[in-house]
């Protein structure tokens, strides 16, 4: 098996741009509540208090807060390389076309398990106020991860790196599988405002790709060389969502959900997979299975306000057994 330096491996992975990958931010979080309408609320507050209201300003504002939470989509819109999509797309639809032919010869199908992490490692930078600690070993990789927020926004991932090389002097085509196991407790709340209140929210999600890490030579799609970048063609089966909280603080004028709380984590199984994966003779293959937060507030910063998730107390946290390959040899 092939040898890899853990700190030339970090490097080139956080580096690595995969423009199909899911993003932990905005993935399950509702347009923000804009600046305007915060301002509205404060003005709305003052006047009532003073007994008087003009109306006609808090009408302007409160249409301009309609203009500024229509065009949220516009600007996301506009930050989406769809170009660059759509190219990691077609590489996707090749690759898995080639690997198909190769499947129509007859086959020998062998299971192969990688049950111990080469790495474990918090992206986009670790953050060890949150993330407590990690541990690999046959069947019992592990991370300890305790969010206690009241304001602010943060997006992270925590990964799982598994190594495995093609020893054969063919090309094989590969199904990946792979689980998250979390053991925790989480919960978020919003305080609530006069006119509307703060908004909080935390999304979880598992994920799960292939990086072509040697011996991939170059692609033919791109002419490149294949080599350390994510196996082109996103499949859906890549992608598991664990949780997605959201708590409206309301006003004196409507209700709002302020606490929202997730059924406890109990080690239950959440399965991706990566399938029909063509691996050349000789190259070697790094799969990545990853825990991802994505937690934050809109304003926050009030005692009422938090994002709690805990998979660190006492036996809790989050595991990634295996990764288990289904080998499909000539």
């Amino acid at each position: 098996m092939a040898k890899i330096d853990q700190a030339e491996f970090k490097r080139i992975v956080s580096a690595i741009n995969d423009p199909q990958a899911p993003r932990p931010a905005g993935l399950l979080r509702r347009p923000p509540v804009s600046n305007t309408r915060r301002a509205a609320d404060k003005m709305f507050e003052s006047v009532l208090t003073k007994a008087g209201l003009d109306v006609g300003k808090l009408g302007k504002m409160l249409a301009q807060d309609q203009s500024e939470v229509r065009g949220a989509l516009q600007k996301q819109m506009a930050g989406t390389n769809f170009s660059a999509a759509a190219a990691a797309y077609r590489q996707g639809i090749a690759a898995r076309a080639k690997a198909i032919g190769l499947l129509k010869e007859p086959y020998t199908s062998t299971l192969v398990m990688l049950d111990t992490a080469f790495a474990i490692w918090e992206l986009p930078h670790p953050e060890f106020n949150i993330f407590i600690g990690s541990d690999t070993g046959p069947m019992n990789n592990w991370i300890k991860v305790f969010v206690n927020e009241i304001a602010g926004n943060n997006a992270t991932q925590f990964m799982f790196y598994f190594v495995w090389q093609n020893t054969s002097d063919t090309d094989v085509v590969i199904n990946a599988a792979s689980v998250l196991a979390p053991g925790g407790y989480c919960e978020i709340a919003a305080a609530p405002g006069f006119l509307s209140g703060d908004h909080s929210w935390l999304g979880i999600y598992a994920n799960f790709r292939t990086i072509r890490w040697s011996g991939w030579g170059t692609d033919p799609m791109t002419g490149q060389n294949a080599d350390q970048t994510p196996y082109p063609g996103f499949q859906q089966s890549q992608l598991q969502a664990i949780a997605g909280l959201s708590a409206w603080g309301g006003s004196y004028f409507g209700s709002g959900r302020d606490v929202e709380t997730h059924p406890p984590f109990v080690f239950q199984n959440f399965e991706v997979s990566q399938n029909q994966i063509l691996v050349p003779a000789r190259a070697v293959a790094v799969f990545e299975v990853s825990f991802n937060l994505s937690y934050g507030f809109d304003t926050g910063g009030d005692t009422a306000d938090w994002v709690y998730a805990d998979f660190s107390t006492d036996a809790n946290a989050v595991f990634c057994p295996f990764v288990l390959l289904e080998q499909l040899s000539p």
